[in-house]
C-alpha cells in the first residue's frame, strides 16, 4: 500500500477520461491548475477542445492560453469579459482564427459600481460607470480592431460595446452559418452586405446585427440566409435584401430622423416582423405567398392604399400584428381588406396609436372614403387583441363587423388608451352586447 502511494497514479489515467475531466470544469483557469496534480497534467489543458473564459476574463490571459494552445481543432472559445481593449481583442481573434472548428463567443458585460466592487484588484477603477457614459463612449470613438477571416468557424459572435470593428476586405468564411455582431461600430471601407452574401459566406443561415453604428446602405445577396435580425442600426437609410431561402425577416428601425428606403425579395418568407414605421411608398416587398406571421408597428394610415394595392395575398398566414398610426383616420378597411387575403388567420393583434399631431386632412382618396367591404367569413379567427381602444365611433363599428364575420370567436381583448376618462359601464355593456354567446369579451381600462 505505502508503494501505491508514492506512486504517481494520476498519470496513467486514459487520455480520454482526463479530456472528460477537464471539460467538466468551469474556466480554463481552473484546468490549468490541474497540472500541479501531475507532472503529465502540465500542459494537457491545452488539447481541450472547449475553452471557456468566464468573468472577469482577463484577456492577458486568454492571449496566453492561445498562444500555448497544442490543438489544431478548438471547438469553442467561449469569453466574458468586463474590459476590452481593441489590440488584445485582435491578437485573440488572430490567434484563434487558424486554430477554431466551431464557435467563438466574445461578450464585454456592463457591469454597474455594485458588480464591480467584488472584481479583482487588477479590475479596480477601470470602466466604474460604464452605464452612465453610454452616449460618451458612443461619441469619442477610438481604436478598432480587426476581424480576421475564419476559415473554418461555424458561429461567430461578438458583443462588444463601443469598440469598433474594422471587417476583413478579402478571404472566405467557408463553414460560417451563423454570425451575430452587437454594439460595435464599423470602421473602415469594407462592405458588411458584401460580406454576408453568398461570394463570401456561403453557407450562412443565421445574421443578427443589433446597435451597429456606421452602416447606411445594406445590400444582401445571400442563397442561404433563413434568418435576418436587424435592430437598431443608427444612421442606416437602405436595405436590399435578395434572399431565396429566407423564412425569418425581422427589422427593427427608429423612423424619427428619417424613413427607411427597402427592397426586399425573399419568396420564401413566413415570418416578417417590421418595427417601426411601415410605409409602402418607401418599402418595397417583393410577392411573398408562404407568409404566415405578419407583425408591424406604426402603419401609416395615411398611405394604407399603397398597402393594399401592394400586397395582393397572403395564403398562408396564421397571425396578423398591426400597429396602427391612424391620426384620426378610420383603419377597418385596411384591416378588412388584408384579412380577407386569407381567411384561415388566427391571431389578430392591433395596436392603435394616435400620433403628436392632429389629425390630418383627409384627402379625396383617403382611406376613410373608401366603401365598405362586403362580407368576409372569418371562421378561423380564435383570437383578437385591440390596444389602444378609444371608444370611437368607427372603432365601435370596426368590433361590431369583426364579431358579426367572426363566428367562431373565442376571445377578444379590448384595452382602452390610458387616460380615457369616458369610459363607463354603460360602453362596456354596449360592447359585450355585440358578442356572439360563446364569445368571450375582456375589457381593460
Amino acid at each position: 500500500m505505502a508503494g501505491d502511494a508514492s506512486g504517481d497514479l494520476l498519470s496513467f489515467l486514459p487520455d480520454d477520461l482526463l479530456h472528460e475531466i477537464l471539460l467538466r470544469l468551469d474556466s480554463v483557469e481552473t484546468a490549468a491548475q490541474t497540472s500541479l496534480l501531475s507532472r503529465n497534467w502540465r500542459y494537457f489543458w491545452a488539447q481541450i477542445p472547449d475553452l471557456k473564459f468566464p468573468l472577469p476574463g482577463n484577456l492577458d490571459h486568454v492571449r496566453y492560453a492561445l498562444t500555448a494552445y497544442d490543438s489544431t481543432n478548438l471547438r469553442d472559445l467561449h469569453i466574458t469579459t468586463c474590459v476590452a481593449s481593441p489590440e488584445l481583442v485582435e491578437a485573440i481573434l488572430f490567434l484563434a482564427a487558424p486554430l477554431l472548428t466551431g464557435e467563438i463567443f466574445i461578450e464585454k458585460e456592463m457591469l454597474s459600481d455594485d458588480e464591480t466592487e467584488g472584481e479583482e484588484d487588477e479590475l479596480e477603477g477601470e470602466e466604474d460607470d460604464l452605464e452612465a457614459e453610454v452616449e460618451e463612449e458612443w461619441v469619442g470613438r477610438g481604436d478598432a480592431f480587426e476581424l480576421p477571416c475564419f476559415h473554418r468557424a461555424t458561429k461567430i459572435y461578438l458583443n462588444l460595446y463601443f469598440l469598433g470593428l474594422k471587417m476583413p476586405t478579402s478571404g472566405v468564411f467557408i463553414k460560417l452559418v451563423s454570425l451575430y455582431l452587437y454594439n460595435m461600430w464599423l470602421d473602415g471601407c469594407c462592405d458588411l452586405g458584401e460580406l454576408v452574401s453568398s461570394a463570401r459566406c456561403p453557407l450562412l443561415q443565421e445574421l443578427g446585427i443589433d446597435n451597429i453604428h456606421g452602416i447606411t446602405n445594406l445590400a444582401i445577396r445571400s442563397k442561404s440566409l433563413l434568418q435576418i435580425q436587424l435592430h437598431s442600426l443608427e444612421g442606416l437609410q437602405k436595405i436590399t435584401i435578395v434572399a431565396p431561402m429566407l423564412d425569418i425577416l425581422d427589422v427593427q428601425y427608429d423612423f424619427a430622423t428619417r424613413q427607411l428606403v427597402a427592397d426586399i425579395s425573399a419568396p420564401a418568407l413566413r415570418t416578417l416582423y417590421w418595427d417601426d414605421m411601415f410605409d409602402l411608398i418607401s418599402a418595397k416587398f417583393n410577392e411573398m405567398v408562404h407568409l404566415m406571421n405578419l407583425s408591424t408597428s406604426f402603419m401609416i394610415m395615411d398611405n394604407c392604399q399603397y398597402l393594399m394595392e401592394a400586397i395582393s395575398i397572403l395564403p398562408d398566414t396564421k397571425t396578423l400584428s398591426l400597429g396602427l398610426l391612424t391620426s384620426g383616420h378610420v383603419f377597418g378597411p385596411c384591416v378588412f381588406y388584408l384579412l380577407s387575403l386569407s381567411t384561415g388567420i388566427r391571431n389578430l393583434k392591433l395596436k392603435l396609436c394616435w400620433d403628436s399631431q392632429e389629425q390630418t386632412t383627409c384627402s379625396l382618396g383617403c382611406i376613410c372614403y373608401q366603401p365598405e367591404t362586403d362580407d368576409i367569413l372569418l371562421n378561423s379567427l380564435m383570437e383578437v387583441e385591440i390596444i389602444g381602444f378609444y371608444g370611437t365611433e368607427h372603432e365601435f363599428a370596426f368590433v361590431e363587423r369583426l364579431l358579426r364575420w367572426a363566428a367562431n370567436l373565442n376571445t377578444i381583448t379590448l384595452s382602452f388608451q390610458c387616460g380615457i376618462n369616458t369610459v363607463t359601464e354603460e360602453v362596456c355593456e354596449k360592447l359585450r352586447r355585440l358578442c356572439h354567446p360563446k364569445t368571450c369579451m375582456k375589457i381593460n381600462y
